[in-house]
């Protein structure tokens, strides 16, 4: 028996954080040009709940090859029905996952206004905030169940709750005991010892994975096993996870490991705000090369203004920048904003204020914290209408 009756502070501070790391993420535009989608398939979950509205993103085509429904179509009651009566089974859509903007999220990847049926999202949507109050705000009921598990646990990975929502928010590594093996290739397994287990990749390298003494093995001789699937129970590193499969495949991870939490208590949690905290903890990159940016060597950078920077310099025949993808924890987003104002008004106020008074900062205003401590008008909801027209009337002026 699994007791995770914990106190409703833990589930308070969780939203606390929760939405210091996304209050700055709104609807800022209509569409961000991305080409990159999500390939939605049924799971435990409906096809057709994971994808009702949403932007499709690829034509879909019926049984005789015709197309039945054209891309940037918004999948409403009408859409569903003509997808269950031609048994789709995959369909690519728009994801704020790979929104490509920088400060906000567009109109097309996110979608339906989860609040007005039939319409979709209307700019200057505090979309972060709502998340986070989302998953936020059911974190009391995580908090006050009690559950049993049955049969021998070994060394699986058997935490659930709040404490499972916490540990990968907070992106908390295990330790080497509880760490579980990682497969770095696709390929087969060709020897399991009592000390290591062997596996011949796709390209015909030999592969050795040494095993601790309490390690419990669940793959068998000869099975084939794909890039980042688990060898052994225990617990998955993040940092190590999206090593081995990359970004896209990591934000998948982190988005069905939480929606499972959730869904397993009976919580019904829409997949788009699991995705925007997921699209946050992998929004940070460490650049290792600057290629022929002005960019330094270990500097911390946003991934989408990353993605355009190099667009820009490969366009102009310029060496791109090469840089790895790190994972950000609720606490990492909150205490380290674009914002200063934001940072130093979260928590660790003294660091921060050290922090910043370094670097000289410049607050932009550009979140609806910054702005409720500088006594101006947040740029959400009515007020990113006014914001816009003082700022184009601002504009003309000059």
């Amino acid at each position: 028996m699994i007791d995770i009756a914990l106190k409703t502070a833990e589930a308070g501070y969780l939203t606390r954080r929760l939405v210091e790391s996304t209050q700055n993420l709104a609807i800022i535009s209509s569409d961000c040009g991305t080409s990159t989608s999500v390939l939605f398939v049924e799971n435990d979950l409906p096809l057709i709940k994971r994808v009702y509205g949403r932007y499709l993103a690829q034509d879909i085509s019926g049984k005789k090859g015709e197309i039945i429904l054209t891309h940037n179509t918004l999948l409403l009651e009408k859409e569903i029905k003509i997808i269950q009566e031609n048994k789709i089974t995959e369909i690519w859509a728009f994801s704020p996952l790979n929104c490509q903007l920088v400060e906000g999220i567009c109109q097309k990847c996110y979608g339906l206004d989860l609040s007005k049926p039939g319409e979709t999202v209307a700019m200057g949507t505090a979309v972060g905030v709502i998340a986070a109050q989302s998953l936020g705000e059911p974190g009391t009921q995580l908090t006050m169940r009690t559950f049993h598990r049955g049969g021998i646990t070994g060394d699986e990975d058997i935490t659930q709750g709040l404490p499972k929502v916490k540990q990968i928010f907070d992106n908390v590594k295990p330790n080497k005991e509880e760490k579980s093996i990682l497969a770095k290739a696709n390929g087969k397994i060709i020897s399991i010892e009592e000390k290591i287990i062997k596996q011949k990749s796709d390209e015909g390298k030999e592969i050795i994975y040494p095993l601790g003494k309490k390690k419990k093995v669940r793959i068998n001789l000869g099975d084939m096993v794909k890039k980042g699937e688990k060898l052994t129970g225990g617990k998955i590193d993040l940092e190590e996870y999206l090593e081995i499969v990359g970004r896209d495949k990591c934000q998948e991870y982190i988005k069905e490991e939480v929606r499972k939490v959730y869904d397993d208590q009976g919580i019904d949690i829409n997949e788009k705000h699991i995705e925007i905290f997921a699209r946050q903890m992998l929004s940070k990159t460490e650049i290792i090369d600057s290629g022929g940016s002005d960019y330094l060597t270990s500097e911390i950078v946003n991934y989408q203004q990353l993605v355009k920077v190099n667009k820009s310099l490969i366009d102009n025949k310029n060496p791109p920048i090469s840089f790895k993808t790190i994972v950000s924890s609720l606490k990492d987003l909150a205490s380290y904003p674009d914002s200063f104002l934001a940072g130093i008004s979260f928590q660790n106020t003294l660091k921060s204020l050290v922090n910043y008074s370094l670097y000289q900062p410049v607050d932009y205003l550009r979140g609806c914290k910054e702005n409720l401590i500088a006594g101006q008008l947040v740029p959400v909801g009515s007020g990113f209408k006014e914001r816009e027209r003082f700022q184009r009337k601002t504009t003309r002026k000059e």
